[in-house]
């Protein structure tokens, strides 16, 4: 068997670790072929060690928030109120919402915090207070590029004047020039006012019209449940949801990983996982009631 051949078997047994949960032994697998890579022809090395190592990354994104999920304390909905009033003892009652907003994201509690100052950038109270905490809780317990995707929404949403997103994107660059990520938001935002989509390299990619998720309706029963796409741009897809779909909807809170996805471009496929980076609900309109989340897309 060529060394090619055998970097593929490898990659194809990886793949089959990761889709049974079994993340470890897919990270090791992957690491066993890119140790194969210099006896890959010349031409050929370098996409194949860039696709390996993108495959180990992703892998290792897994395995640390499966160890931050183990780490953070589950507490029970009276736990998670106490501690709200315990830390937002204040005059002012916005100030009082951000502080318990606070104090949730410092107990690990990100999908609750996520909700309290979303909430608060909605009402417009401290709205670029509440959107740097945002940005601070996707790079503590998400990723850089869930937080750029969350900025790529704030772009094409109304929540921030373009004098708030200024602050804001001059924050989020700071931040990440600190953390050594290179990003250029100034064009990322040119390109989503354009509508553009773009994968994480900064390639123009095909938009996607719908997405399938993985989703238990019952134990020992899973099936996809597929949803269309209504806006593909930047590095997230919109979706909404009936509010009839409680059930989905309790399993998409804010803050949600969604591992095994599928999205359908008009032309082709890829899988994927998700992060559930925003969640409202329409007040008005034909389609008022129903919710609309916007999920950052992490190919696999």
């Amino acid at each position: 068997m060529g060394a090619t051949q055998s970097i593929r078997s490898l990659v194809r047994e990886a793949k089959l670790y990761r889709e049974q949960g079994l993340l470890e032994q897919s990270r090791d697998t992957y690491y066993a072929a890119l140790e194969k890579i210099d006896d890959v022809d010349y031409e050929d090395r370098g996409p194949l060690e860039e696709a390996l190592k993108k495959a180990i990354h992703t892998v290792e994104v897994e395995l640390r928030d499966l160890e931050r999920m183990d780490d953070i304390p589950d507490l029970s909905e009276d736990m998670k109120g106490l501690i709200r009033r315990l830390f937002s003892v204040s005059e002012d009652s916005e100030i009082a919402k951000y502080k318990g907003a606070v104090a949730l994201a410092q107990f690990g509690q990100y999908g609750e915090a996520l909700e309290e100052f979303n909430r608060l950038l909605q009402e417009g109270n401290m709205a670029v207070l509440a959107a740097k905490n945002i940005i601070t809780c996707h790079l503590t317990f998400a990723s850089p590029e869930v937080a750029v995707s969350q900025f790529e929404r704030w772009v094409l949403g109304v929540q921030l004047t373009p004098k708030e997103l200024a602050d804001v994107r001059r924050f989020l660059e700071r931040v990440l020039e600190r953390d050594g990520v290179d990003a250029d938001l100034s064009m990322l935002e040119g390109l989503v006012r354009r509508g553009k989509a773009w994968d994480p390299d900064g390639e123009e990619v095909l938009p996607i019209c719908s997405v399938r998720l993985p989703y238990k309706k019952k134990a020992g029963c899973e099936r996809g449940e597929e949803l269309d796409v209504f806006l593909h741009a930047g590095s997230a897809v919109s979706i909404q949801i009936s509010p009839d779909r409680k059930d989905l909807l309790r399993a998409l809170r804010l803050g949600t990983r969604i591992i095994g996805m599928r999205f359908f471009s008009n032309m082709a496929f890829f899988e994927g996982n998700g992060l559930v980076i925003s969640r409202k609900q329409i007040e008005s309109g034909p389609r008022q009631g129903y919710y609309t989340l916007d999920i950052h897309v992490e190919a696999a």
